[in-house]
C-alpha cells in the first residue's frame, strides 16, 4: 500500500504549472517550489507523499508567511481535496479488504499476526529473601550482659 502511486490529477498538475511558471524567475523561490517541480515532473504521488501533503494542509496556519507561499504554490484548495479524496478512498478499499475476509473466514484480520519473543526476557521467578530474624532491645540487652560476665570470669 505505501508503495502505490496515484496520478494527479490534469487540472491539478496544469495549475501546479501555472504557478511554478510565476515564480520561477523569482531571485528567492518559494521552499515548497523543488516538491512542485517534482510533483510536475512525477505526475503521481506515492502514499506516504499524500500522508505528508495531508498533514500540511491540516496544520496549515495562514499567518505564516512560509506556509502561506507553500499554500499558494501546492494550489491549495484544489489540492488538498484531491489528497483528502484519495486517501479516503485508500482506507476505505483497505477496510473493505479486511472485512471480506473476515466474512470469508479468516481469523482476525483486523491483527497482525506476530510471535512473542522469549529470547530477551528478564526472568520473573522470584526468589524468596533471606528470613531476617527480628530482636527485640531486651533479648540484645541480655545478650551482652552474658558476654561481658563471660569475660570477667576469664580475666579473673
Amino acid at each position: 500500500m505505501e508503495q502505490d502511486r496515484h496520478k494527479i490529477p490534469e487540472n491539478i498538475l496544469t495549475a501546479l504549472k501555472r504557478n511554478i511558471d510565476k515564480v520561477k524567475n523569482d531571485t528567492e523561490k518559494p521552499k515548497a517550489f523543488s516538491q512542485a517541480v517534482n510533483m510536475v515532473g512525477m505526475g503521481e504521488l506515492t502514499v506516504s507523499q499524500l500522508k505528508s501533503l495531508k498533514s500540511f494542509f491540516d496544520n496549515y496556519a495562514p499567518s505564516d508567511q512560509e506556509q502561506k507561499e507553500k499554500w499558494n504554490l501546492l494550489t491549495g484548495n484544489q489540492l488538498r481535496a484531491w489528497v483528502n479524496n484519495t486517501l479516503d478512498s485508500i482506507r476505505t478499499k483497505e477496510k473493505q479488504s479486511k472485512k471480506m475476509k473476515r466474512f470469508a473466514g479468516f481469523d482476525n484480520v483486523y491483527k497482525d499476526a506476530h510471535s512473542k519473543d522469549t529470547s530477551n526476557t528478564i526472568s520473573t521467578t522470584s526468589t524468596a529473601p533471606p528470613k531476617v530474624t527480628s530482636y527485640n532491645s531486651n533479648d540484645i540487652f541480655e545478650q551482652e550482659v552474658r558476654e561481658i560476665q563471660r569475660l570477667i570470669r576469664l580475666l579473673s
